[in-house]
């Protein structure tokens, strides 16, 4: 899991070095704007600026009330990345590899 822009939930799909794919049901985000995606591991947290390389309706879910919310699915590129996030990001990918 992660937040887009501290108010957006969202789950981590995929992950690598340089970029994430994400799945989230709050607004559209736009095509080229600067984001930055916080992930947090046990103890740690690293706040990643992003470009939102792509980003489109994947699905919707029925809520109990009636309403849909679209799901979307948002392609981000890492920019500007410090060493310590990318060793966050390696230890995130070893944890995902470890549960699959």
């Amino acid at each position: 899991m992660g937040r887009l822009d501290s108010a957006h939930q969202a789950s981590v799909l995929d992950l690598s070095l340089g970029g994430a794919l994400i799945e989230h049901s709050s607004s559209h985000v736009w095509p080229e704007t600067v984001a930055f995606l916080t992930l947090a591991a046990p103890g740690k947290e690293a706040g990643l600026k992003c470009r939102v390389a792509h980003s489109t309706v994947h699905r919707y879910e029925v809520q109990p009330t009636g309403d849909r919310d679209l799901i979307y699915r948002s392609g981000l590129e890492f920019l500007e990345t410090s060493e310590a996030s990318l060793q966050l990001i390696d230890n995130f990918i070893d944890a995902l590899k470890k549960v699959s």
